[in-house]
């Protein structure tokens, strides 16, 4: 009796085409190894949060996964290994809700608006993306895949570019790590593969994949992927220089 690796339910377009078994275990484990590496990203989010009295995920960037997250995980989930990861991702998104709201007036000071309203931020931001997020999925409902991709890799720009413009304009990595960076980084990938494979498989089933579009949401998203610990690493050679020339200071 041979071993067999279990597989998820199939989803509809897996229905359709009746791959072979070894498509779905690189397609599903794929798939969850994401979600893995994405959680431990958020976990770690959040311990750094405590650290530095800080947050590290970017406002907008938390929205739009919060947004993505809740529509493809319980309203239109494209398959079950969607499902699967997704709905974690959006109970461990509260938690980044928690300490963004715990520990973000500290960042804002410089804006009480900002810093006074944070809650009511959160609120309407989600409030407002969710229901774009929705309405697109409703529009694109007879091929939720292909929404799912298109929402989900556009949030994905948007969290691998806003992360490099808070280290930026912060100049300080209060709230990030190299850890941080690597499992999003990885599971980034993970993403990507999972539709190079069903692409290389299907082509009339994931035709978008190969479009100018999508060339251009995965470059930019790696661009600013690669970009992030060079530009950390710049920040953080900033931040030791500043603090040794304090500390000589403090001993004149």
């Amino acid at each position: 009796m041979g071993f067999s690796l279990p597989t998820l339910p199939l989803s509809p377009i897996d229905e359709r085409n009746q791959p072979p078994d070894y498509y779905l275990w690189v397609q599903d484990y794929l798939t969850i190894i994401m979600g893995v590496l994405w959680i431990v990203a958020y976990f770690l989010y959040m311990k750094q949060s405590y650290k530095d009295l800080s947050y590290g995920m970017p406002m907008l960037s938390l929205m739009c996964n919060i947004a993505w997250e809740l529509v493809y995980g319980i309203f239109y989930p494209p398959g079950v290994a969607e499902f699967v990861t997704f709905l974690p991702y959006f109970l461990v998104d509260l938690g980044l809700v928690y300490t963004t709201l715990k520990f973000g007036h500290n960042e804002w000071k410089h804006a009480p608006i900002v810093a006074n309203n944070l809650p009511l931020i959160m609120t309407v931001g989600c409030g407002m993306i969710t229901w774009m997020q929705y309405s697109f999925a409703v529009l694109m409902s007879h091929d939720i895949h292909q929404a799912s991709f298109w929402s989900g890799f556009g949030c994905q720009v948007i969290v691998s570019w806003a992360a490099l413009a808070q280290l930026v304009s912060r100049d300080s990595t209060r709230g990030h790590t190299l850890a941080i960076w690597f499992y999003r980084f990885t599971g980034t990938l993970c993403a990507i593969g999972v539709f190079y494979w069903r692409v290389w498989w299907f082509p009339a089933d994931y035709w978008y994949i190969h479009t100018p579009m999508t060339y251009f949401i995965f470059g930019a998203t790696e661009i600013g992927e690669l970009a992030y610990p060079i530009v950390y690493l710049w920040i953080q050679k900033r931040e030791k220089a500043a603090a040794a020339k304090a500390k000589a200071n403090k001993r004149i």
